[in-house]
């Protein structure tokens, strides 16, 4: 049964210095019914972290080995009963608060996906400009093939309605799949908005 509000996949890999602070914000976002939380085989204290956070709202998957970024999104999906679905990477780069905008705007405007950008200018603080660079290649080349008018493929930020995300149909086990997600968006012409 699908339920309003919203789900939420946290893929952790290794973030013991934030993931307390994402779990504690999401836990008291009333709109979340659900944080599907998989540790990619973490090697820091992340799993401890997560197991000693107590919530009905968690759902915890543990992985044996390391399947990367878009594997773990794709395990996430049996566990979502919403009818909107939001990727919300560990490492805070991007605010949790901000799902509830991404909800309002899908709502009021009947969007199918509101992808977050911390690009508001060439570089986000603290992320490194190679990085910043490949990102903006990676997201010039989609907008080229697409005509779309996106900012930040890579954010960790990425809402949906939920059949839309589930039928996504995306391959890439690594982090290629923010990329891929963000090509098959725009070439499958989803109703679509960046929130800035």
């Amino acid at each position: 049964m699908t339920k309003k509000g919203v789900s939420v996949i946290v893929p952790v890999y290794n973030e013991e210095k934030t993931i307390k602070k994402v779990l504690f914000e999401l836990v008291n976002i009333k709109e979340v019914n659900e944080i599907i939380v998989i540790d990619d085989n973490s090697i820091d204290n992340s799993t401890e972290i997560i197991k000693s956070f107590k919530s009905s709202k968690i759902i915890f998957i543990q992985n044996d080995s390391n399947l990367g970024k878009g594997a773990t999104i794709r395990q996430a999906f049996p566990h979502l009963h919403s009818n909107y679905s939001v990727i919300q990477d560990a490492d805070l780069e991007l605010n949790p608060k901000y799902i509830v905008k991404y909800l309002n705007m899908s709502v009021e405007k009947n969007l199918d996906v509101v992808f977050g950008s911390r690009f508001k200018t060439f570089r986000v603080e603290g992320y490194p400009i190679s990085l910043s660079f490949a990102n903006k290649i990676y997201t010039g080349l989609i907008n080229l093939l697409t005509g779309s008018t996106y900012s930040d493929v890579n954010c960790g930020h990425k809402f949906f309605k939920t059949d839309i995300l589930i039928n996504l149909d995306f391959k890439e086990n690594h982090f290629g799949a923010d990329p891929e997600m963000a090509y098959i968006v725009a070439h499958n012409k989803y109703s679509f908005r960046h929130h800035n």
